[in-house]
């Protein structure tokens, strides 16, 4: 356990702390999950101090309490001291606010009271903030749905940086979200999503390269974007680079391959993928022949509602 002394009100703690709750709060707050186990346990010492600057009337001081007693889910000492921090007007605690009103943590669940922290927070240029008020009003929730206010605020968190951001731009030009469906400034936003590490952007890239939408068709790029979605464990990525490799799509024919993507994304359910697979099995493809396997995978995407695997059931059970 490392225990974090609290020295005096200078700089160097002011520092410290800053890192520390920072770190603790985007991790653990936010919603990562198995964060917590990993970070710092704070002594009550530090907290007391911390109190006292707080009770000073410091925001940064303020939202960092905040912070930490959200990190201990004592939400009622959490919201106390952000709201205070946040009436200041400092960024992040109105932010953190707002997203206490969201998730319900602390004071009930308040969609139009996190419109209007968030708000606040994105109007002075958190893009954080920006990029959740995007997801508000093109969710409608807490406020009528609007698709040209919330591409604005993605696009203001996106020009920071925000990939999350970026990824929800990319999806609106595609899908045409009450603007012009433009299939390049899909592609344009999912690369930039796609490079900081957004399965879905990666994913989209993939179909799109593949597809030939607002690029020239590549099935080498394709391949390469499916593969980073599909690393990160995105079942849709699996199944389509098992496709890819089944047809010799961008890469060279192989069945053993395609059989190995098409049984990790079966095996988190993807009802494609399952179907797939049991043609595989009843026919030898990439795997030796088994009929009980292929059974079984035709059955898993039966209870899943595919036509196909209940034909292919009842085709092998007459047959027999």
């Amino acid at each position: 356990m490392i225990k974090v002394k609290f020295l005096d009100n200078n700089k160097k703690t002011r520092s410290m702390l800053a890192i520390l709750i920072m770190f603790i709060y985007t991790n653990v707050c936010l919603g990562i999950s198995d964060a917590k186990e990993k970070i710092l346990q704070i002594d009550k010492k530090t907290i007391v101090q911390l109190r006292k600057l707080a009770e000073l009337g410091d925001a940064k001081f303020q939202y960092d309490l905040g912070a930490i007693y959200c990190v201990m889910q004592n939400y009622k000492k959490a919201f106390f001291w952000l709201t205070k921090s946040a009436k200041q007007g400092h960024p992040k605690a109105q932010y953190s606010l707002g997203s206490m009103y969201y998730n319900g943590d602390g004071p009930k669940q308040d969609y139009k009271r996190a419109i209007k922290w968030f708000g606040k927070s994105a109007e002075q240029g958190y893009a954080v903030a920006q990029y959740s008020l995007g997801v508000m009003y093109r969710g409608g929730k807490g406020v009528e749905q609007n698709y040209k206010d919330a591409i604005k605020w993605f696009k203001k968190s996106a020009e920071q940086g925000n990939a999350k951001a970026q990824y929800n731009i990319g999806a609106m030009y595609e899908h045409g979200e009450e603007i012009e469906q433009d299939y390049k400034e899909a592609i344009k936003w999912y690369k930039k999503a796609a490079e900081q590490g957004v399965t879905e952007a990666q994913f989209n890239l993939g179909v799109m390269y593949n597809n030939g939408k607002g690029v020239e068709q590549d099935y080498k790029e394709a391949i390469k974007w499916l593969k980073k979605a599909a690393e990160h464990g995105d079942a849709k990525a699996q199944y389509n680079l098992g496709v890819m490799y089944g047809k010799g799509k961008g890469v060279k024919q192989d069945y053993k391959e395609a059989y190995n993507w098409y049984k990790i994304s079966a095996e988190q359910g993807y009802v494609d993928a399952q179907f797939n697979l049991g043609v595989m099995y009843i026919n030898g493809i990439g795997i030796e022949q088994d009929y009980k396997e292929a059974i079984k995978w035709f059955e898993k995407a039966a209870e899943h509602g595919d036509d196909g695997a209940r034909m292919a059931l009842t085709m092998i059970f007459e047959s027999n």
